[in-house]
């Protein structure tokens, strides 16, 4: 498993130019393009449970480009950690912070044994980790360790269920019978658990007043022009605008239409 993430990264690093270089979205300024939109309203639930907490500092578990912990850095001035065990993804976060004047501190390290001591952080979190793992306790138990007391555990997981997301692949197959050219890529190992197996997990490790958020982000439609890109974008929002007139997080649903879940946990 390890080896298949370290070569996605690599082809990121080695490919930028066919790849969004940042999908960070300035201050005052709305999403511009699908992939931007979804990590935009990531770190919208993410500030549901950091505003108004007197947290300084976090860590995010196999960062990939490190999004979410620049918007931390950038937007609620928060000391951050990215860990990964891919080099190249480390090397991408990093030019992802210079582009946008942001400071971090970057390791490279698989999630289950972390590099830290006890009670160093008040956030620990990840965006799309847990879910390609069978044995994710023993990450959940890491996580508890290096979490300070009353710290927090947000976590969104994607585990294997029917996903709105498969549509793409529809799309890539019409694209493909133009072009020749098709794109359906296998997806990445996912475990079975549900949300509640999921909670049931982070309990049993010993986080408390613990919680599930189900979700449905918006597909990604992929390959696509950008100026293409940015169109579906535009309807994105506001679809997302009219959503938000009538719920606090416009990307909350129940679990039957959920494409994943955020799971919230507690250290006391």
């Amino acid at each position: 498993m390890e080896h298949i993430f370290k070569d996605k990264w690599k082809d990121i690093k080695e490919n930028q130019d066919s790849d969004e270089k940042s999908l960070f979205v300035l201050k005052g300024k709305l999403p511009k393009t699908q992939r931007q939109i979804n990590l935009y309203w990531y770190h919208k639930f993410y500030e549901t449970i950091v505003q108004g907490k007197n947290y300084k500092n976090a860590l995010e578990l196999g960062c990939g480009r490190g999004t979410l912990s620049l918007y931390l850095n950038k937007y609620n001035n928060l000391d951050v950690s990215l860990l990964d065990m891919s080099a190249d993804a480390i090397d991408v976060a990093k030019k992802n912070f210079m582009q946008h004047n942001a400071v971090g501190n970057f390791f490279i390290s698989g999630a289950n044994s972390l590099p830290f001591n006890d009670n160093s952080f008040d956030i620990v979190h990840s965006i799309g980790l847990l879910e390609h793992i069978d044995n994710y306790k023993d990450i959940l138990k890491e996580a508890i360790r290096v979490l300070k007391p009353g710290g927090v555990l947000i976590s969104l997981n994607i585990p294997t269920k029917w996903s709105i997301q498969r549509i793409n692949n529809l799309y890539k197959w019409f694209v493909g019978i133009f072009t020749g050219n098709y794109h359906i890529q296998k997806d990445y190992h996912r475990n079975n658990d549900g949300p509640e197996e999921y909670l049931k997990n982070a309990k049993d490790v010993g986080f408390k007043d613990a919680y599930v958020v189900n979700v449905c982000p918006l597909p990604i439609f992929v390959p696509i022009s950008i100026k293409t890109d940015k169109k579906i974008a535009k309807v994105y929002n506001f679809i997302i605008k009219v959503r938000s007139f009538f719920m606090r997080y416009p990307f909350k649903t129940n679990y039957s239409i959920s494409q994943g879940h955020f799971l919230v946990a507690y250290k006391k």
